[in-house]
């Protein structure tokens, strides 16, 4: 069974916008984007204007052909929400989307699937759950390099603080809409140093919330698990790459992923939009669901107070899919009436304003507990240089590259090993793995104890390059509290 519980978000008391009575129509920045963007966005505000929102739209130009105007950027900080249609990303130069969260500290990303079940073909009529990932870190921040001919290289960033506080979110989230269970998903163990930092993270704050469910699955197995029994998982919580490998599947397995409605929510600003593409190759058809669209728009209007104009909105539109009124995406002929197109699904759900669902639950916008982000904490640790891998472009078999380095002898620094793709090639390596043009060196001291300063890490890269071989990147490699802050590689 459904439960009827609240998609809204919180903030703390000095940024929580309050409700706005209705004769004071609040300002709201909105962004039609591309494809089906126009016409999705037409018909949100088509049922915002007849629910009597109390809305005054800004529009801003923000697409792939114009990006993020200044316009756009003053306009939400002015208003601090944003109502946005998908945009066209692989056309864009900038991702517009990353940079809007980045910029406006947007750090929660929330994503509800619920299956419209018995109203629109789902083969699991039960799944309820909610996907919440972290906005700002991980494939978010990627910083990406080529940096030699045949080797591409991302470096993702993942931080204490903010893994902190999207946990702590997730935890609110959970225990505010009496949710039963909250799962951690990482891919811990392949990458212990980020994402196991964030199941680190989520078990000691689980400690503070007794009264939450809680477990942790490895990534690989949650999403197999998705696909297969997702009744089994109620909340999760997780990084942005793996949170849109989760959501996407998610709203897929409710019947369409235009059903799918997503917030990214930040202490001053938020953003709501549907959870699906611009499918341009649709737009101008009159066939796109624009669903999406509407319940973000539900969503912005509980975020902002107005939890019964939200109600009234959702039970239209749950209305309207009760009485079989559905666009191609998910009509079927066992279930649906009628095949309508954009324009007039919105058409409908106005009609159904004031109308109560029979069959689907009804959801509630109910006024939530203030969410009061957790300061970071800040912990202490002896650091000590012990190392450093230098990469180097060299186009030849490793043998060569091995002998050179291990000539070298300036400081307390000897070659310790070779790898390539992440792969160790020497010593040991084996002869069939594939090998590019980007060799990471290792050098560590040549007997444990040695102490190595960063002028020692100077001079090897002098000399290395007096042995013409060309080094493009060094990762220092340190020891806290003695325990090494890097992997050892395969």
């Amino acid at each position: 069974m459904h439960r009827t519980t609240a998609e809204a978000t919180v903030h703390s008391p000095e940024t929580r916008p309050a409700a706005a009575p209705l004769s004071v129509p609040r300002p709201v920045s909105v962004a039609r984007g591309d494809g089906i963007g126009p016409e999705i966005t037409d018909a949100a505000l088509r049922v915002l204007d007849a629910a009597r929102a109390p809305f005054d739209y800004r529009f801003v130009t923000l697409d792939a052909r114009s990006g993020i105007g200044t316009g756009a950027w003053d306009s939400v900080r002015e208003t601090g929400v944003l109502l946005k249609a998908p945009l066209d990303r692989r056309r864009a130069g900038v991702d517009a989307g990353l940079a809007l969260r980045t910029h406006l500290g947007l750090f929660a990303t929330v994503r509800p699937a619920r299956a419209c079940a018995p109203v629109v073909s789902t083969r699991h009529p039960a799944l309820d759950v909610v996907v919440i990932s972290e906005s700002e870190e991980g494939l978010r921040s990627a910083v990406e390099h080529r940096q030699s001919h045949e080797v591409g290289q991302c470096v993702t960033f993942v931080s204490r603080p903010a893994c902190e506080r999207i946990v702590r979110y997730a935890f609110e989230y959970t225990r505010g809409r009496r949710r039963r269970r909250l799962t951690c998903m990482t891919h811990d163990t392949g990458l212990p140093l980020t994402d196991g930092l964030f199941r680190e993270v989520f078990e000691e704050v689980a400690a503070g919330y007794p009264d939450v469910q809680t477990e942790h699955v490895e990534v690989e197995r949650g999403l197999a698990q998705l696909c297969t029994n997702p009744e089994r998982f109620d909340v999760i919580v997780t990084g942005n790459a793996h949170g849109d490998l989760l959501a996407g599947v998610a709203a897929e397995l409710t019947g369409s992923p235009h059903l799918a409605a997503q917030a990214a929510i930040g202490e001053a600003y938020s953003l709501f939009e549907p959870a699906h593409g611009s499918a341009a190759a649709l737009a101008g058809t009159d066939r796109a669901n624009p669903s999406g669209l509407i319940l973000a728009s539900v969503k912005m209007l509980a975020h902002l107070g107005h939890g019964e104009t939200a109600e009234q909105i959702h039970d239209a539109w749950l209305c309207t899919m009760e009485d079989g009124i559905h666009t191609p995406d998910v009509h079927r002929a066992r279930f649906s009436r009628a095949r309508v197109g954009t324009r007039d699904f919105a058409g409908a759900v106005i009609e159904r304003l004031g109308e109560v669902p029979r069959r689907l639950v009804r959801t509630s916008y109910p006024r939530l507990p203030t969410l009061i982000p957790a300061p970071a904490r800040r912990r202490s640790a002896t650091r000590v240089l012990t190392g450093v891998d230098v990469y180097v472009r060299h186009v030849g078999d490793v043998e060569t590259l091995a002998r050179a380095l291990q000539a070298t002898r300036v400081t307390e620094l000897v070659i310790e090993s070779i790898a390539n793709r992440g792969i160790r090639v020497w010593p040991d390596g084996h002869p069939m793995t594939l090998c590019a043009d980007q060799w990471r060196c290792r050098f560590l001291p040549a007997r444990d104890g040695l102490t190595v300063a960063g002028e020692s890490v100077i001079a090897l890269l002098t000399h290395l390059r007096g042995l013409g071989l060309d080094f493009v990147k060094t990762e220092n490699l340190y020891r806290f509290d003695g325990e090494p802050g890097f992997t050892p590689g395969a």
